[in-house]
C-alpha cells in the first residue's frame, strides 16, 4: 500500500509551503509518496544537505582526510560542483530552496559571478519558488545580436601578416585523386599543380596568354592587385605588383570552442544554434555542461565563474577584398607591382606546416607528431584554423590527453608529454624524473596523485 502524506492535496510546486516541523515528517515519508512531485521536491533539499555535509568535512578534516574521504566514496573530481552549490546557497535552509528543481540550482551554483543577482533576490522573497527564480534568471540573459551576412570571399590572413587565397574544400573524389596522384609523381605541392590548371583554363577560356612566371612570392607583407588593362593590340604581359595595404579579415568568432581541457562542471557553453533560431530564453539551453567544441592553445586566463580557465577571442575588424571583373576576350592582363622574386617551388613556412597538418590529420599520432617538430608555432596555427576545423581536432583529441591537461592544471602534475600511441611521460610536483604512464594504467596513476 502506498502511503499518503496527511494534509496534503498539491497540484503544482507552488502549494508545497510547509513549516521546518511538517517538512521533517514530510522527508521521513517522502520516498513512498503517491504523489510524483514529492519526489521533486525532496530531491532538491537532499543535494542541498550533502552539499553543506561535504563542504564541513573540507573544513574539518585535513587535505589527506578529506581525499580518503572522497576516495572511500569514490567522489573524486565529482565533488567540485557540490561544493559551488554550498557557497552559492549556504545562506538558504535546505527547506527554503525544496522547490526550485535539481538543474536551476546546479545552473546558478556553476554560474555564480552571472546569477549573483539572482540569489540577492531570492533572499528578500518569503516563499522562493522555481516559477520566480526562473523569472530573476530570464532578466539576466542577455540578446545577443543577430550576426550580420557577409559577403564570401577567397582571400584569407595568414599568421604572418600576408594575404593569401584560400579555395574552399573539394568534394568531387575524381578531382582529389587526380591531384593526388600528380602529387605523388611530380613531387609537387598541391598549391603549385592548381596555379599551372588555373592559368591553363584562363589562357582557354580567355584566349589571353599569362606569363610562365606566375609563381610570385611578395616580399612585403601586401597582397597584389590585378589591374585589367583592354587594349586593340595584342601586347605582352606585364607581371608586376602594386603595393597596396591588404584587407584584414575578421576571424570566425566561435563562442563554444573554449578550451579543449576545461572543466566538464563548470563550462557554460553558448549554444549557436539555439541564438541563430530564436532570442527566446529557455532554462534548459542556458547551461551547456559538455566539452563539445573545446580545444584551444590560448594561454590560460583565470575566471571567477569557471574552476579551471576561459579564454577569448581576439577580434579583428574587416575589410572586403577588392573584386575584379574578368577582361573581355583577347584583352591582355597586366598587373603592376613593386617588389617580386620569382620561386620554381613554394616553401611552405613552419606556421603553414603545422596548419596543413592540422587540416590534413586523420589521428591524433599526426597531430602529435606536427606539434612535436613545430611546437612553438601552435599557437598561431591554431588562431588561423576554421571553426570546423577546430571542432574536427578536438573529435580526434584522445581522453587521456584531457585528462593530463586537466591534472596540469589542477597543480596534481608539473608536465606530460606523449612518448609514443598509449605511453605517456608524466612529472609530478617536486620530482626531477618522469613516471612512464601506459593507457591502461592511467587510472591507477591518477588515483595516486
Amino acid at each position: 500500500m502506498v502511503a499518503q502524506l496527511q494534509g496534503f492535496s498539491i497540484a503544482s510546486l507552488d502549494e508545497l509551503v510547509i513549516s521546518p516541523s511538517q517538512f521533517n515528517d514530510f522527508m521521513n515519508d517522502a520516498d513512498s509518496i503517491s504523489h510524483p512531485i514529492g519526489a521533486l521536491y525532496t530531491s532538491t533539499v537532499r543535494i542541498l544537505r550533502h552539499a553543506s555535509w561535504l563542504a564541513e568535512q573540507k573544513a574539518t578534516l585535513t587535505k589527506q582526510e578529506y581525499k580518503e574521504l572522497l576516495r572511500k566514496y569514490n567522489w573524486e573530481g565529482e565533488e567540485k560542483a557540490h561544493l559551488k552549490i554550498d557557497k552559492a546557497f549556504g545562506a538558504f535552509v535546505p527547506y527554503q530552496l525544496a522547490q526550485i528543481e535539481p538543474r536551476t540550482i546546479f545552473t546558478i551554483a556553476l554560474n555564480l559571478k552571472k546569477y549573483q543577482s539572482v540569489i540577492t533576490q531570492m533572499q528578500t522573497l518569503p516563499i522562493i519558488t522555481q516559477d520566480k527564480v526562473r523569472g530573476f534568471m530570464k532578466n539576466c540573459h542577455k540578446l545577443r545580436a543577430s550576426k550580420e551576412t557577409e559577403e564570401a570571399t577567397i582571400w584569407r590572413m595568414m599568421p604572418d601578416g600576408k594575404r593569401a587565397c584560400v579555395i574552399a574544400p573539394i568534394y568531387n573524389q575524381s578531382v582529389g585523386v587526380i591531384l593526388e596522384e600528380i602529387m605523388k609523381k611530380e613531387g609537387r605541392p598541391s598549391q603549385l599543380i592548381l596555379e599551372e590548371a588555373l592559368m591553363a583554363y584562363y589562357e582557354s577560356k580567355y584566349g589571353s596568354p599569362v606569363s610562365e612566371e606566375a609563381t610570385l612570392e611578395v616580399l612585403e607583407e601586401v597582397a597584389p592587385v590585378v589591374d585589367v588593362v583592354v587594349n586593340s593590340q595584342t601586347a605582352p604581359v606585364d607581371v608586376v605588383v602594386e603595393d597596396e595595404k591588404a584587407p584584414v579579415e575578421e576571424p570566425a568568432l566561435n563562442h563554444s570552442v573554449v578550451s579543449w581541457d576545461e572543466d566538464l562542471v563548470s563550462v557554460e557553453e553558448y549554444d549557436e544554434e539555439t541564438d541563430e533560431t530564436s532570442n527566446e530564453y529557455n532554462p534548459w539551453n542556458d547551461e551547456e555542461l559538455d566539452v563539445q567544441e573545446a580545444w584551444s592553445f590560448e594561454p590560460d586566463e583565470k575566471d571567477d565563474l569557471i574552476e579551471d580557465y576561459k579564454f577569448v577571442t581576439p577580434v579583428v575588424s574587416k575589410t572586403p577584398a577588392p573584386s575584379q571583373p574578368y577582361p573581355p576576350t583577347g584583352s591582355p592582363v597586366k598587373v603592376t607591382s613593386s617588389k617580386v622574386s620569382v620561386l620554381e617551388t613554394v616553401m611552405l613556412s613552419p606556421v603553414d606546416l603545422l596548419i596543413q597538418a592540422f587540416q590534413t590529420a586523420k589521428s591524433w599520432q599526426e597531430i602529435n607528431e606536427a606539434l612535436k617538430n613545430n611546437e612553438e608555432y601552435k599557437y598561431e596555427a591554431w588562431d588561423a584554423l576554421t571553426p570546423t576545423e577546430r571542432r574536427r581536432i578536438i573529435e580526434l583529441t584522445p581522453l587521456t590527453i584531457t585528462r593530463l591537461n586537466n591534472a596540469k592544471r589542477e597543480g596534481l602534475i608539473t608536465d606530460y608529454r606523449v612518448e609514443r600511441e598509449g605511453v605517456y611521460q608524466v612529472k609530478q610536483n617536486g620530482c626531477l624524473f618522469w613516471d612512464i604512464v601506459f593507457e591502461y594504467r592511467i587510472d591507477e596513476y591518477f588515483a595516486r596523485l
